[in-house]
């Protein structure tokens, strides 16, 4: 498995460490991408173990996976 973050992934992660949360609309306010590809990296991020889904629709958001 790849171990290396795509540098829209490590925003990601960088995100919702210091807010606490991550959105898509954060992403894409971060850095210039559609989205669809803020979703993507979101979602990935998901099944790759880092973060976890919380809510739904609008009011969807990512909170890092805790360890332990």
């Amino acid at each position: 498995m790849n171990k290396v973050l795509r540098y829209k992934e490590d925003v990601a992660i960088h995100l919702a460490y210091t807010h606490g949360r991550v959105t898509r609309r954060m992403l894409m306010e971060a850095i210039p991408i559609h989205r669809s590809r803020a979703h993507g990296t979101l979602q990935g991020l998901v099944m790759k173990g880092f973060l976890v889904k919380e809510g739904t629709g609008r009011n969807t958001f990512y909170t890092l996976r805790k360890l332990g």
